[in-house]
């Protein structure tokens, strides 16, 4: 007790520290310094050979990901299974699985893991790579090696080691027992609380009795968990924001998707009368498709788009929108106007997407969730008290309303007022969102029975710009003696398309790919036109090679733009401009007209009069 205390704390220290210890075993034990020197040699050799297993692993797999990049690419899935049926016949591959972009199973076993990471288990060793076309992902492959030759190749060294020390363990067995069990105990502890992390157990505490390193690492462990805690709390709460944010998009895609079905199911002569209507709703659609690249990148913001409508216009593409959801849910729906006749066809400027959207979205909540039996829609004019006119869209049910309580959070995200229906708690705040963005507003009252949703949406009036027309009607003139060359894989769109140019321009060819496309441009075209994705060859790749060929004809690209720098890309290869899928004949006249006045057009003996 004496000797403790008057002991300097240096030397206290150093009595109670691993490397003390590690001397006592070493001097006690002498024999054993060989065995953990021969096992320190196996470790290196079982390391080196992993290793070199692993880089060959990985480079096998790198060489598989670009086998099956094309026919991934192409989603020719009987020449991927083809591939992977011809790798797995390879001795040492346990398995192979490929996945797509979304991580869906595209071949393999479902019941094997899918994660992108190198691991060793229980005797084969997973690795796995992305499969990419010059730097965008289209999936991954995860690969399975049979490791049992490294098993058998240490083990043979092994049995050699203990053909050499045999004699020398034998004689000090007793004391490298004894000792080996005091000197490990630390060390079982950390390796049960690292294995108690690896296992995903994060929830109990690590709290290793000691008062050496191991204390410190014991340290660094707990604070590792804590970490690992925090993050998995994080990451929870992004998958369930993700999982809303799905929801989302379901959700927005069904109502317009189901308006075209219905449509789509009418007579011939009904289909006639309704072509205003389903180009309105198909608009819609591509709006909603350009909110899901919104919603999952959330950089992005929805630009205001102003165009001159009506409320009859309006109205007609809200009744074809929640058809389906009125049809389905039997709710005894009517929607009327107290407008005059005449302010109902009159033409005012607004986002007119934004007011369907939100109007669409209070009628369909009303039906969907209102637990009620009828639902209106009725269209007024609202008048303030600076004589400022608004058009007032209110959409009133007899249901059972909202509680008090949830009134003062209806309109914040992620808000679900009191419904046990499906829903995703986004629908109000994006509608009092876009309709103050356009001036508007959205307002809430309860109702004896029931609620009431109010849009107010301010009449804004523009004059028609006539120079518009001048400009279109000179760029018909223009187009009407030009000679274009279409290049575009997909046979629908090239039927589509090539029908609407013909009506504009002169001459109309046509190439199947970017390859095809390269072959045949020459100085008789006065325009190009290209899409982007296309076998063989991008259009990128087509425009860049054309440019550094010396051909200076006018390229155009066009793109759906479902991933964000297409555009760009197309640009920087040499494209003049760029149009956004699906094309029509005014946005081609925009582009000539543009062209034109850029000094594009160089149509040689053609009349190019404006």
């Amino acid at each position: 007790m004496e000797l403790k205390q008057t002991m300097p704390i240096k030397i206290r220290k150093f009595w109670k520290s691993f490397l003390y210890k590690t001397i006592l075993g070493v001097a006690v034990i002498e024999v054993a310094f060989l065995s953990l020197l021969i096992s320190i040699v196996i470790s290196g050799v079982e390391q080196f050979t992993l290793e070199m297993m692993q880089k060959r692993a990985n480079s096998t797999a790198y060489i598989v990901a670009q086998m099956v990049k094309d026919p991934l690419v192409s989603f020719d899935l009987a020449r991927l299974e083809s591939i992977a049926a011809e790798v797995l016949q390879a001795e040492d591959v346990t398995y192979l699985n490929i996945y797509d972009v979304e991580g869906q199973l595209m071949f393999g076993d479902p019941a094997m893991p899918h994660a992108v990471s190198d691991e060793l288990i229980e005797g084969s060793y997973f690795t796995a790579t992305i499969i990419s076309v010059a730097g965008e992902e289209f999936g991954s492959l995860r690969m399975g090696f049979s490791v049992t030759w490294v098993a058998q190749f240490i083990s043979s060294i092994r049995h050699q080691a203990l053909l050499i020390v045999a004699l020398e363990v034998i004689a000090v067995a007793l004391v490298a027992a004894t000792f080996g069990l005091w000197l490990t105990k630390g060390f079982r502890a950390l390796v049960k609380a690292a294995d108690q992390l690896t296992s995903g157990n994060i929830s109990k505490p690590i709290n290793i009795r000691a008062d050496d390193e191991i204390l410190q690492v014991s340290g660094a462990l707990e604070r590792l968990r804590t970490e690992l805690l925090a993050k998995g709390e994080a990451l929870k709460l992004k998958r369930q924001t993700q999982s809303r944010i799905y929801g989302v998009l379901a959700h927005e895609l069904r109502t317009p998707v189901a308006a075209i079905d219905m449509l789509a199911r009418q007579s011939p002569e009904e289909w006639s009368e309704s072509r205003e209507t389903i180009k309105e709703v198909t608009q819609d659609l591509l709006h909603t498709i350009d909110d899901m690249r919104m919603l999952v990148n959330p950089d992005l913001k929805r630009e205001l788009n102003y165009e001159n409508t009506s409320v009859e216009r309006i109205n007609s593409a809200i009744s074809a929108m929640v058809a389906s959801t009125v049809a389905t849910t039997g709710i005894l729906y009517n929607q009327m106007t107290v407008l005059p006749v005449a302010m109902e066809h009159e033409v005012f400027s607004t986002d007119a997407y934004r007011i369907k959207a939100a109007v669409t979205n209070l009628v369909r909540n009303a039906c969907l969730h209102s637990e009620g039996t009828k639902v209106v829609l009725v269209t007024g004019l609202s008048i303030d008290q600076l004589g400022n006119r608004a058009i007032k869209w209110v959409v009133r049910d007899d249901g059972k309303g909202i509680p008090e309580a949830k009134i003062a959070e209806l309109f914040e995200p992620f808000s679900r007022g009191d419904s046990n229906a499906e829903g995703t708690g986004l629908g109000m705040h994006i509608a009092k969102t876009w309709l103050e963005e356009v001036g508007g507003s959205l307002t809430y009252r309860r109702l004896d029975r029931g609620s009431e949703f109010a849009v107010f949406v301010p009449l804004n009036y523009e004059a028609n710009d006539s120079s518009t027309d001048t400009s279109f009607e000179a760029a018909k003139s223009i187009a009407r003696n030009m000679r274009v060359l279409l290049v575009e894989d997909d046979k629908v769109l090239q039927m589509v398309t090539r029908k609407m140019l013909t009506n504009l321009f002169a001459l109309v060819d046509v190439a199947n790919d970017g390859q095809e496309g390269l072959s045949e441009a020459h100085s008789e075209y006065d325009l190009i036109l290209t899409d982007y994705f296309m076998p063989n060859m991008t259009g990128v790749e087509m425009i860049k090679q054309l440019r550094e060929r010396g051909v200076t004809i006018p390229i155009v690209g066009a793109t759906a733009a479902t991933m964000a720098g297409q555009d760009e890309e197309m640009l920087n290869a040499g494209a003049d401009a760029v149009l956004l899928k699906p094309l029509n004949s005014e946005m081609v006249l925009q582009m000539i007209a543009e062209l034109k006045q850029r000094g594009r057009l160089n149509l040689g003996g053609a009349s190019d009069e404006s």
